[in-house]
């Protein structure tokens, strides 16, 4: 009999007797799923064969959060399952893609046990649209190490990053616009969207102000609806001659749900502009 074969048949063995178990005690059964994903030392994608002879098994490789509210936190788990009959230890590699965070709940995993991975993805006010996250996981059994994804739609406010020049004279002087876009689900993109208030705050309140807002009518985009607006600015000529930074809050409304996004506005007097502005 192959050394091989007869590991992978007892591992499958195992998870069926587990499964059963499982069933028979009234507990749900975890599913114990080959990874779709991995990679080898050199950065190289790992065949069937490969991600079927890895000793962890997991609950999903991928995972779709959905349309995540922007006052939410984005988090994602993932269980990883010891399938061989000896202790091994997981450690993950740094944050990928979108990631703030990946944590693993522990990292000494007995044999036919499990562990818990949670990524936390960038989301709130200053990420809407589409969010991916990725995390790595290697054994001190393997020099491979599995791959895990999970992706999801935040919707709300996302704004286009903008800086002012001011030039000499003001008198005629027309800032650019904020812009921005609106993020709205499947389920929310024939909802009204209004920007109900902006708030521009700073050393010298007042200097700069917002009119009425611009919205477009909504784009499909497949698998989300976006809405561009354009709120003008105007500034007065008692602007500081100083580089100023403001704080700006715009309120905003889709359907009956009220949030905020907020976001910085430099002002650079045109003899202080930085170069790359």
């Amino acid at each position: 009999m192959h050394p091989q074969w007869f590991q992978q048949s007892h591992r499958g063995l195992f998870a069926t007797i587990r499964s059963f178990a499982q069933r028979l005690w009234g507990f749900p059964a975890e599913p114990l799923l080959v990874p779709e994903l991995g990679i080898d030392p050199g950065g190289n994608m790992l065949s069937r064969e490969a991600l079927a002879a890895m000793p962890l098994r997991t609950s999903a490789s991928r995972l779709d959060l959905g349309v995540v509210d922007p006052r939410s936190a984005m988090t994602a788990s993932f269980r990883l399952t010891n399938v061989t009959d000896q202790p091994i230890t997981l450690h993950s590699g740094p944050p990928g893609c979108g990631c703030e965070s990946v944590e693993l709940s522990r990292s000494a995993v007995p044999a036919y046990e499990s562990a818990t991975l949670e990524m936390r993805i960038r989301s709130g006010d200053r990420y809407a649209g589409p969010r991916t996250g990725c995390a790595t996981v290697g054994t001190s059994v393997s020099d491979a190490a599995v791959m895990l994804e999970a992706r999801g739609l935040v919707e709300g406010m996302t704004t286009y990053p903008r800086s002012i020049r001011l030039p000499k004279q003001l008198e005629r002087f027309v800032p650019p616009p904020l812009a921005g876009e609106f993020v709205l689900g499947p389920k929310r993109h024939r909802s009204e969207v209004k920007i109900v208030h902006v708030l521009i705050g700073g050393d010298s309140a007042g200097a700069i102000t917002a009119g009425e807002a611009k919205i477009e009518p909504a784009e499909d985009l497949g698998t989300y609806h976006r809405r561009r607006f354009e709120i003008p600015l105007a500034i007065s000529r008692d602007a500081p001659p100083e580089t100023k930074l403001y704080g700006v809050r715009i309120t905003y409304r889709i359907g009956r749900d009220i949030y905020d996004h907020t976001l910085s506005l430099p002002v650079f007097p045109l003899a202080e502009v930085p170069s790359g502005h």
